[in-house]
């Protein structure tokens, strides 16, 4: 996975496929590459997790209550992956779906810890 610096942003930026990532310029190593690939690795897997972390939150039952697992799914769309990491190293970050299906005029997002553990909606 190859980033590249994004000097107005003061950001890496990496494209793979269908997933975008981005590292803060504080955040990047060699470790937020590699972190980054796994994620990318393991994300198709992560996905039904993600989904179902999203539709059991309170605020996704409130507002989408009429979309079923499998549908939220197929609806969120390519995925943007903010990736940072803590004072002890610790990786953490967001998934964000700004071009989902779901709805059109909100950013729908989880965050996690390490890679994509501890995933819990935003």
């Amino acid at each position: 996975m190859e980033f590249i610096y994004d000097d107005c942003m003061e950001e890496y930026q990496a494209l793979e496929g269908r997933m975008e990532f981005i590292v803060p310029k504080e955040s990047y190593s060699a470790e937020a590459s590699k972190i980054a690939q796994r994620i990318q690795e393991i994300y198709t897997v992560k996905l039904d997790e993600i989904t179902q972390v999203l539709v059991e939150s309170e605020d996704f039952k409130e507002y989408y209550a009429e979309f079923e697992r499998a549908e939220v799914g197929l609806r969120l769309g390519r995925p943007t992956i903010m990736l940072e990491f803590n004072e002890s190293g610790v990786a953490f970050g967001t998934v964000s779906y700004f071009e989902n299906k779901i709805d059109e005029n909100q950013v729908i997002q989880v965050r996690f810890k390490g890679e994509l553990e501890e995933i819990e909606a935003e």
